[in-house]
């Protein structure tokens, strides 16, 4: 057994199932092998019986241990350039590609850095064969110092054709001195964790196609949504607002770029009704958002107008 203290922390311990390993033996730093902020340690245990007698072996402590350290920022964008945010489920204007993007940081104090990008079809596991993998360019530097907020970096991944997929990233590590003449990267560069956009598990984060065509996300419960009554819209844009009691509600249009185009005050009623937002003649074609709120909650749908 060793004894390890952490500034800032109680005394953590490294523990071993043999009392004969010799475990400190030998101590080295790892860095910071599961890219939390924090550098790990290695120790050795030269006597360790797992399964061959006195066959010895290393163990990994990791430095961070339950402390909340500095957020990733993972984010995606649309493919066509404009920089703009895409939300869930939302399109990216390009029927071949999006924006992946996430802030990155070094664990060694300075160093280079790259993103890599998975992305898979809807229904496929990260990991399989179908997926495809994206690395951003140039080594870049990810800044040091106290405070050092890191380098958002941004990778525009490309699909074999329009649909539904989901995506993951992480950050690549090399030495500072890497973009120096004669030197170069290992093959297979150090890797932090993989990071999801908004932190999500499951469930697919957007559609790659010039045109969204109505993704219907179900609001927080069957009491309260929003649904498009028809879509492509024709003639006025329709929908059925379905509410769980007769508190005040608000259903608003936006358009991709955030702003409010027309909202609508629901009469105090609870249960399903129609309501008509704008005749579609009178908008641009494109996609547009519907929000649903009501007494602090609020759910959304997409909308097509075509002309």
């Amino acid at each position: 057994m060793m004894n390890l203290e952490k500034a800032g922390s109680v005394a953590s311990t490294l523990t071993l199932n043999f009392s004969g390993a010799h475990l400190g033996a030998s101590v080295a730093g790892a860095g910071d092998v599961n890219g939390d902020g924090f550098a790990d340690l290695v120790a050795g245990a030269p006597t360790w019986t797992n399964p061959q007698a006195l066959e010895g072996g290393m163990l990994l402590w990791d430095g961070g241990g339950n402390i909340i350290t500095r957020a990733t920022l993972v984010r995606q964008r649309r493919g066509d350039g404009s920089g703009i945010a895409v939300q869930p489920w939302n399109g990216s204007h390009s029927g071949s590609a999006f924006a992946a993007g996430m802030t990155s940081v070094d664990p060694m104090g300075r160093g280079r850095v790259k993103l890599e990008v998975e992305t898979c079809p809807d229904g496929v596991s990260f990991g399989s064969g179908a997926c495809t993998h994206q690395v951003s360019g140039a080594w870049t530097d990810a800044g040091f110092g106290s405070g050092n907020p890191g380098v958002a970096i941004d990778v525009t991944p490309t699909v074999a054709s329009a649909g539904l997929y989901h995506w993951r990233t992480r950050t690549l590590h090399a030495p500072f001195s890497v973009t120096q003449p004669g030197i170069s990267a290992r093959p297979h560069p150090a890797a932090g964790p993989w990071r999801r956009n908004l932190g999500r598990s499951f469930d697919v984060d957007l559609r790659v196609e010039d045109l969204l065509v109505a993704v219907d996300r179900p609001g927080p419960s069957a009491g309260f949504a929003i649904t498009p009554m028809g879509n492509p819209a024709r003639g006025s844009i329709v929908l059925a607002a379905t509410l769980p009691n007769a508190e005040p509600a608000e259903v608003a249009l936006f358009d991709v770029a955030g702003r409010r185009l027309v909202s609508r005050s629901i009469p105090r009623f609870s249960g399903r009704q129609t309501v008509s937002l704008a005749r579609s003649g009178d908008l641009a074609a494109g996609v547009y958002f519907v929000r649903l709120t009501q007494a602090g909650r609020a759910t959304g749908t997409h909308v097509v107008v075509l002309r």
